[in-house]
């Protein structure tokens, strides 16, 4: 059975993601897309369970592959606990990184990541990855670590890092504007986050990657979801 999936606002995630017990702190972010389900095929909180599902009962991992999930409209749903080991690249995983899929194919001529899809995708990692630690080698996108074109090729990295700096020098006002949580809000993302995962549930690692071009069993099942 699927986990209690929260959808998050940015302004939520900044502020959850801001004060979380991090077990070890994140010193890289390894950038997704879905390639599958692309913009069209995206249905809320279904989908998400659907990624789950696969990840689950046809690749035998332990939970979806990525902590965060980001969709088209900018809302981020919760995925594994964030103080596991995302399953992102084979070779490349460990709890000192944070997984997102960015929900949409955004090879050249596909979907375009923009807007407030594109908003929640640096404040996601201008959240995770401090000022100081923000680099070319700690944000990471999937091809650079396997021959997918994922986050698909026409992400320009050097783009997204000028938006995570501006992201960063903006971060003080953005916080003052922002709707605190209430305390009710701040446990349901932090449950759903994994703040209260046992050792032995971030201790598992699970091997492997998010299916991509040509795996048409795995876009079959997701046009049925």
């Amino acid at each position: 059975m699927a986990p209690p999936f929260v959808q998050m606002s940015i302004a939520e995630f900044v502020q959850a993601a801001s004060s979380f017990a991090w077990s070890p702190q994140k010193t890289q972010v390894h950038m997704h897309h879905t390639w599958r389900p692309n913009h069209a095929q995206y249905k809320g909180v279904s989908t998400i369970k659907a990624m789950h599902d696969y990840h689950v009962n046809t690749n035998g991992w332990s939970d979806i592959a990525q902590h965060v999930s980001i969709a088209p409209d900018g809302t981020i749903w919760t995925g594994r606990p964030w103080n596991q080991s995302p399953a992102s690249a084979a070779g490349h995983n460990s709890r000192s990184v944070f997984m997102f899929e960015t929900i949409g194919d955004f090879d050249a001529g596909r979907d375009v990541l923009r807007a407030a899809q594109l908003q929640a995708v640096v404040a996601v990692i201008g959240t995770v990855l401090s000022p100081g630690a923000l680099n070319a080698q700690s944000l990471r996108f999937h091809n650079e670590m396997s021959s997918k074109s994922c986050p698909g090729t026409s992400v320009r990295k050097d783009d997204i890092l000028d938006l995570v700096r501006q992201f960063h020098d903006a971060a003080a006002t953005l916080t003052q504007d922002a709707e605190p949580l209430s305390p009710e809000r701040r446990g349901e993302i932090d449950e759903a986050a994994g703040v209260n995962a046992s050792t032995e549930v971030l201790d598992r690692e699970d091997v492997g990657e998010h299916p991509d071009h040509g795996d048409t069993e795995y876009e079959a099942f997701i046009e049925r979801h």
